[in-house]
């Protein structure tokens, strides 16, 4: 801990998330002040974009659907589900869960993908650095396209490789990228007769 907030992403995932009594996820303190300096994952000749980081970094909610429910929300192996800003800037998150137990988030702005959370265990970025284990897709300057090999990613220590329920997978997102889950409801199993 500094100063009374969580040091890394694992403290921010061990202290950090409460369930309020209204039923909602969200996680405390300040957790804008734990958002990720992407520019420190790229080389001198590449820079992050400027109105991409500005919105990543607007503290964000998920948006109710009618009857209070999330909107999109379809576990156990897929979620759409809209998000807000607080500058009021309309996101979305989309993502899925393989067969395998691999994640595949996207946080979107229209057409744009601000960032991709991949749970699988590696990642070369355009410069040639490795990134082990389960990592952020952004944007640059440079490789303005999130995905696979012509985008950066930095690690993230806050999630797993293998997920067996895709609420497991939200809930990680959502701490990294400062997302409160409004109206929260877990995905229920289907009961064996």
């Amino acid at each position: 801990m500094l100063g009374g907030f969580p040091a890394t992403s694992s403290e921010v995932r061990a202290y950090g998330i409460a369930k309020s009594p209204g039923g909602w996820l969200s996680v405390q303190g300040q957790a804008a002040q734990m958002m990720v300096d992407v520019g420190a994952y790229l080389p001198p000749y590449d820079g992050p974009i400027s109105w991409v980081e500005e919105i990543v970094g607007l503290p964000k909610s998920t948006v109710p659907g009618r009857g209070g429910q999330l909107r999109g929300f379809r576990p156990p192996r897929n979620i759409d589900i809209p998000v807000k800003t607080e500058a009021n800037h309309t996101l979305n998150l989309t993502g899925y869960i393989d067969g395998l137990g691999q994640v595949f988030l996207t946080l979107h702005y229209g057409r744009d993908s601000l960032r991709k959370h991949h749970s699988h265990d590696w990642h070369h970025n355009p410069d040639g650095q490795l990134v082990d284990g389960p990592h952020m897709h952004f944007p640059s300057r440079n490789f303005p396209l999130v995905k696979h090999r012509s985008s950066y990613a930095y690690p993230l220590d806050v999630c797993d490789e293998w997920y067996s329920d895709i609420t497991e997978a939200v809930e990680d997102f959502c701490v990294e990228m400062d997302i409160t889950i409004m109206d929260w409801q877990p995905y229920l199993p289907p009961v064996n007769p």
